[in-house]
């Protein structure tokens, strides 16, 4: 079985985050997408900012050895690269795309004191992005962004395995992950980012 060099691994994933932008949709047959579409990816988009703020504090977290603040680090890469994907699809849509300097995020300070509070709230945070896309894959209009939705999603749920092993040790979570609505993963959102 060939295998990759680290710069060829580098590489490959570099090339995936130009995928993540699809759909690429032609100037003259474009159809705009459905209110219900803007707002899976407006929903996406407060998923990503949160992510990056919650990652950009845990990987800075003394609590954690080095290697998991790595980890942390990678989530943080990871939501940073979703974050572009989303963004281009409301950009695409026309429509005006707000940055962390748009909302006030307001993480709850307890959570950094301790690794499981941390995980605790890694868990209730990556159970709402997971949500979110898994939401976004089933019910958004255009195949390819409902494909790239179900590809954001199992990224999530590698997060969401790395608070569970952080908090009780068990990385295995649920055979079928639950889709979340609109107002489901906005109520979890709503007590964070304003």
């Amino acid at each position: 079985m060939p295998t990759l060099s680290r710069r060829q691994a580098l590489g490959a994933a570099l090339g995936t985050v130009g995928a993540l932008a699809l759909p690429v949709r032609s100037a003259g047959a474009a159809t705009p997408p459905a209110e219900a579409d803007l707002a899976q990816y407006r929903l996406a988009l407060g998923t990503e900012l949160l992510g990056i703020a919650f990652y950009t504090r845990a990987k800075a977290s003394p609590l954690f050895p080095a290697h998991r603040r790595r980890d942390f680090a990678r989530a943080l890469a990871n939501e940073r690269q979703h974050l572009a994907a989303v963004s281009g699809l409301l950009s695409r849509a026309g429509q005006v795309v707000p940055t962390a300097d748009d909302f006030d995020i307001a993480l709850p300070a307890r959570a950094f004191t301790s690794r499981v509070r941390l995980a605790r709230l890694g868990i209730e945070l990556e159970t709402a992005f997971l949500g979110a896309y898994l939401g976004a894959a089933a019910t958004v209009s255009d195949p390819s962004t409902a494909a790239v939705a179900s590809r954001l999603a199992a990224c999530q749920a590698r997060h969401l395995a790395l608070h569970w092993e952080i908090a009780d040790q068990r990385p295995v979570g649920p055979a079928f992950p639950v889709p979340l609505d609109v107002e489901q993963v906005s109520a979890v959102l709503d007590k964070y980012l304003t």
